[in-house]
């Protein structure tokens, strides 16, 4: 990712890091650290922020990935 992180909200819970350039890891709105593991539960927004300090990427790594959403109008 670059810059900017994305709200997301977490449908199954999930394992996962945030590494890369300096960023504001929340969820629900309490701070986590990156460069940890951490666990999500099904329900629960995570808020990645702008990079703070230097650095230009960050990196979100999600155990097993993300589900595949069927489309009808996009096989992509």
């Amino acid at each position: 990712m670059t810059l900017t992180g994305p709200e997301l909200l977490f449908t199954a819970p999930a394992v996962f890091a945030v590494s890369g350039a300096p960023v504001s890891v929340t969820i629900d709105g309490e701070e986590k650290p990156m460069w940890s593991r951490l666990t999500i539960h099904a329900g629960q927004k995570l808020k990645i922020g702008k990079v703070e300090n230097g650095g230009l990427r960050f990196y979100l790594a999600v155990k097993g990935g993300f589900q595949k959403c069927e489309s009808p109008t996009s096989p992509s």
